[in-house]
This record gives structure tokens, C-alpha cells and sequence, in this order.
């Protein structure tokens, strides 16, 4: 066990686990590694400390989203070994291990992880906080089972021109809802498949109650509510491309620019993200773009930034709040 921080060294961790936090958000590996490991030097006679591997937890979320998977795996599984079942961190490694597995579509061995983490939902005493968790977890899965099914699904050409000329049709002749139903539509069957196979295999582990406290799957499945699912996807892959301050997509869209100017920044940016990922989509593209075009850029990057898994007291109190 190492010695107390002073206030500096708690100030200093504080300001590195903020930065930690963004990382997840945007997906800069490279910054949360350099950041993990300023943070481990602070605990190097402490390897097994609580702050230290919520923090390596982050880092390999950041290298997650990233798409940096193997490096995610390895790491998740380290921090699963070191931390002691029934603690919260034990959970919140073991459902990162799972969403690793699911986007490289080992569900197999994903299933085994997933049962366990509800087995446990009970460690968190909480009901906010079990329930909290439990909704982010089921939508952590599903968001997963998209993302796995859209990497390398080919079925034409993504450019700009293309998405900017779909996404003008859209949005002259379709409501809000026919949007997000086109997205739903557009996903590969397998992604479907795959989000009914894992939440099936779920809901039979936990108790009723809890399940009520979910959307209900005919709800939860709708293509309008895919479609929102598969936007929330899109966000968490392409938030550092549209939000980063330095980004020149984000220093255009958040000027009063004419609509069609900025609809062709937007259509640029989504084509730039879906081939950056080698989904090859044009129709979800355009309908994800036209989604996108709704929102003022302030809206999109500080409603919609990506959410990360592991829960605070501060969001635990959010929902308190929300009943």
C-alpha cells in the first residue's frame, strides 16, 4: 500500500482522470495510454488500487472505441484478474471483456461473461445504481452487436456526392421518424439477428422486476428504434471527427453556413467516418447524415457525446432525479 496523496497529487489525479474520461469519448488512444500510465506512477506500490484500474479500465474502453480491439482485450482481461469478484469494477471489466468479444463476433465466448455480469447484479446494492447499470449494459451489448455487423459489410460506394444527394431527398420528403426507420432498414440482418440472439439470452438470466424496468423487446426492436440505436453507433465512432474543436468539420458546422454548405460538410464527414470504419452503406449514410443535419453542432457534441459505460455517484444522483 503506498503512501497518503497530498493535496497536489490529488489534484493532479483528479485532472488526469477528467482526461482519461474525454479519451473514452473520443477515441484518442494514444493520449488515454499516456495518460493511464502518468496515472500508474502515481500508484507503483499499489498496482491493485481501485483508482488505477477504473482508470486502465478507461484507457482500454478509449482503445476500444478506436477499434483497436486486440490491445482493448488483452488489457480488460489483465485489469478482470487483478480486480475481486463482487466489486464493482469486477463487473464493469467483465462487461467491457464482453462487448471486446462481441466486436470480434466471438459471441460464444461473449455469453458466458454476459451471464455472469447478471448473476452479479446483486453485488450492487443500490436499486438506481443496479438499474443504471443494467440499462447501460443492455445498450452497450446491442451497441456492440451493430457496430461488429456494419465493419466490412460492402454493398456500394460511400462519397460525399452520393451521401449529400440521398441525404437532400431525405430530408425535403421524409418525417424525423421515416429517417430513422430507413436507418433501422438499412442495417445488415445479421446485426439484427444478432442484437435478438444476445438481449434474448440476457433477459432469461435476471429477475422480473428488473426486466420490466427495460424497453420491451417489440419496442426495442421497431426499426424507428434501431435506427436511433444504430445514430447512438454512429456517434460514439464519429463524435472526435464532428466535435473535436480543432476539427475543421466542427469549425464549419458550428458557423451559420448556409444549409446547403453545411449539409455538404456533414455528408463529407459521414462518408469520411463510414469508410474510415469500411462500412460500406451509402443508404445508411444517408440517412444518418440527414439525422446528423438536424442538430446544431453545440446540440450534437454535448447531448450526444459517447457514453461512458462505467457509472459515477453524479449520474447515479441524475436518475434519482429523473423519477
Amino acid at each position: 500500500m503506498g503512501m497518503p496523496f497530498n493535496d497536489d497529487q490529488k489534484q493532479r489525479l483528479k485532472k488526469l482522470e477528467a482526461r482519461l474520461r474525454q479519451c473514452v469519448r473520443s477515441g484518442d488512444v494514444e493520449l488515454a495510454i499516456e495518460t493511464a500510465v502518468d496515472i500508474q506512477s502515481m500508484f507503483s506500490e499499489d498496482l491493485g488500487n481501485h483508482r488505477l484500474l477504473k482508470s486502465k479500465l478507461w484507457c482500454f474502453e478509449a482503445a476500444l472505441l478506436a477499434n483497436r480491439t486486440d490491445y482493448a482485450t488483452r488489457g480488460v482481461i489483465g485489469v478482470k484478474s487483478r480486480s475481486k469478484p463482487g466489486t464493482k469494477i469486477y463487473l464493469e471489466a467483465t462487461v467491457l471483456l464482453a462487448a471486446c468479444y462481441l466486436r470480434q463476433k466471438r459471441i460464444d465466448e461473449a455469453k458466458p461473461l454476459i451471464r455472469e455480469v447478471l448473476a452479479r447484479l446483486d453485488d450492487i446494492q443500490s436499486d438506481e445504481s443496479r438499474r443504471l447499470f443494467q440499462r447501460k449494459f443492455f445498450d452497450r451489448i446491442e451497441q456492440e452487436c451493430v457496430l461488429t455487423e456494419l465493419i466490412g459489410t460492402q454493398e456500394g460506394a460511400v462519397t460525399e456526392d452520393i451521401i449529400h444527394a440521398r441525404m437532400a431527398l431525405l430530408l425535403e420528403n421524409s418525417s424525423e421518424t421515416q429517417i430513422y426507420a430507413l436507418i433501422g432498414g438499412a442495417l445488415p440482418a445479421n446485426a439484427v439477428l444478432a442484437i435478438t440472439d444476445v438481449r434474448c439470452y440476457a433477459l432469461q438470466q435476471i429477475r422480473a422486476s428488473d426486466v420490466k424496468a427495460l424497453p420491451p423487446p417489440s419496442q426495442s426492436q421497431s426499426t424507428p428504434e434501431l435506427g436511433k440505436k444504430t445514430l447512438t453507433v454512429f456517434q460514439r465512432i464519429a463524435w472526435r471527427t464532428f466535435c473535436d474543436p480543432e476539427s475543421e468539420v466542427f469549425k464549419l458546422w458550428s458557423k451559420a453556413l448556409p444549409a446547403v454548405s453545411n449539409h455538404k460538410v456533414m455528408a463529407g464527414a459521414v462518408a469520411a467516418t463510414l469508410n474510415g470504419w469500411n462500412i460500406g452503406l451509402p443508404v445508411l449514410g444517408a440517412g444518418l447524415a440527414a439525422a446528423v443535419v438536424k442538430f446544431t453542432a453545440h446540440h450534437f457534441c454535448d447531448v450526444f457525446k459517447p457514453e461512458v459505460f462505467m457509472t459515477e455517484r453524479k449520474e447515479v444522483a441524475r436518475t434519482k432525479k429523473k423519477k
